[in-house]
């Protein structure tokens, strides 16, 4: 008896092997052909067999398998197994657009996972993972890797840069700054210009401060998620606390230059990724890039005490939560203050390969 039966097509195989190993580490016996299929077995009537002792027949529709023999074979199985779909046996899942006409009608009524779009992508996963009985520990790297269902966006390489390659590509500040920009309104919802402030008033900050910030972008120089903190003099940084400063009001003589040894206030301005990107392996390396920044800071003898940040979204709250920040109070038009000192971030999880970084702070706090 199987939980769960993969009809795909050959050249979806990439991503259903993904699915397949995913499903099998939550603890479902699930039937997939190179791995289900005995040498010398009758292929047609282990199928079927197969089909009949599934608890789900997961069709994965794309352009290829609507026009595959073999999946129109399962298709028919399945069916046959529940005419009137009553026990759901049979569940769709789009992985690409197609045309909706040319399917059997039996297909057609059924309430189908559609994972073409970005923006819903997660959510729709999460909803079908529940259906088939998968109840626990929905995030982790290969769960993450399903929701590359485009190969060119998986194979891409994305890294981690700054001013260096700004420049290299023949950028000013003008121009990071209206990628940047773009980037919040593409990613945080009813974001205003008074809330966020504009190219003009940021460019200067972010070219005159370089340790302040990093950007994750492909090969082809598209920028698809950065982080920014400004290391503000005292009175500005209070006003931060206190949730009665606006990031557009930051401006560059707000911001101190990492000129001189000793012990700065850090208000962490922005994090954000676009969705489509947003993978386990590239949340990690933008998270890394900022301890790799405080270490190379400490070289310096430039150390962080403190830390504030505005939270905008559930999603920002919850990855202050996970820096072990502290909720401080409401900003007075838009978020939530949160704050921390630099040794309750070291002990997070998330710093947990920066061993050495604690062990400096510590050394240079007992000095």
């Amino acid at each position: 008896m199987y939980d769960v039966f993969l009809s795909h097509n050959r050249k979806q195989k990439q991503w259903v092997k993904k699915l397949y190993h995913y499903l099998v580490s939550q603890g479902l016996n699930v039937f997939f052909d190179e791995e289900s299929i005995p040498p010398g077995a009758n292929i047609v009537s282990t199928i079927e067999e197969a089909v009949k002792n599934s608890r789900y027949v997961v069709l994965i529709l794309s352009q290829t398998s609507i026009q595959s023999n073999w999946v129109a074979m399962e298709i028919q199985y399945a069916v046959h197994t529940d005419p009137s779909a009553k026990k759901g046996t049979l569940v769709p899942i789009i992985i690409e657009k197609i045309d909706f006409s040319s399917l059997r009608l039996s297909i057609q009524t059924l309430n189908c996972i559609d994972l073409t779009t970005n923006g819903t992508r997660e959510e729709k996963l999460k909803y079908f993972l529940g259906h088939i009985g998968v109840r626990h520990n929905y995030i982790n790297d290969e769960f993450e890797n399903l929701l590359l269902i485009d190969q060119n966006i998986s194979d891409l390489e994305i890294k981690i840069g700054g001013v260096e390659e700004i420049l290299s590509w023949g950028w000013d500040g003008i121009r990071l700054l209206d990628e940047f920009i773009n980037l919040d309104y593409e990613t945080l919802e009813n974001l205003i210009p008074s809330h966020e402030g504009h190219s003009r008033q940021w460019a200067p900050i972010f070219m005159n401060h370089p340790d302040t910030w990093r950007m994750l972008y492909s090969e082809s120089n598209k920028i698809i998620g950065y982080w920014h903190f400004a290391p503000l003099f005292e009175d500005s940084y209070e006003l931060a606390k206190q949730g009665i400063l606006l990031d557009s009001e930051i401006t560059a003589d707000k911001v101190q230059f990492f000129e001189f040894e000793g012990w700065y206030n850090v208000y962490f301005v922005q994090i954000c990724m676009l969705p489509k990107y947003r993978t386990t392996r590239n949340v990690r390396k933008l998270f890394q890039a900022i301890f790799t920044v405080l270490e190379n800071l400490t070289k310096d003898g430039i150390f962080i005490k403190e830390i504030c940040a505005n939270a905008y979204t559930d999603i920002g709250r919850a990855l202050c939560k996970t820096f072990r920040m502290q909720y401080l109070c409401e900003h007075k038009e838009y978020g939530s203050i949160y704050y921390s000192s630099t040794f309750d971030l070291l002990n997070s999880p998330i710093a947990s390969a920066f061993t050495h970084l604690k062990e400096t702070y510590i050394k240079e706090k007992n000095a």
